[in-house]
C-alpha cells in the first residue's frame, strides 16, 4: 500500500491532496453522501488526527483545541499555524 519512503501520514496527505478522499474510506462507508453530515465528520476527524501527527509538538493542537474542533466546529483560521495539515511535512 505504502511506498518505500512513504507511511499512513504521508499517504493520507497525498490522497487528500490528489482529492481521493474515497481511498481513506472503509469499503462500508463508501456510499456516503459527500453531503451529509457523516462525511463532513469524517473529513473532520482525518483533518485533525492529521494536525495531530505534526513533527514539532509545538505545532500540535491542544487537546482543549481538539475537543473544540471536534464538538461540530470546523478545522480554520483559528486553530495556529496548522490550519492545513495537508501542507504539514510528515513525521519522520
Amino acid at each position: 500500500m505504502f511506498t518505500q519512503d512513504e507511511d499512513i501520514v504521508k499517504w493520507v496527505k497525498k490522497q487528500l491532496q490528489k482529492g481521493q478522499i474515497t481511498e481513506l474510506l472503509e469499503p462500508g462507508l463508501l456510499e456516503l453522501d459527500p453531503e451529509s453530515s457523516e462525511w463532513e465528520e469524517f473529513l473532520l476527524g482525518v483533518k485533525v488526527g492529521l494536525l495531530c501527527t505534526a513533527p514539532d509538538p509545538l505545532d500540535r493542537p491542544t487537546m482543549p483545541d481538539i475537543v473544540f474542533m471536534l464538538e461540530g466546529c470546523r478545522v480554520g483560521p483559528d486553530i495556529p499555524s496548522s490550519a492545513d495539515p495537508t501542507s504539514q511535512p510528515s513525521p519522520a
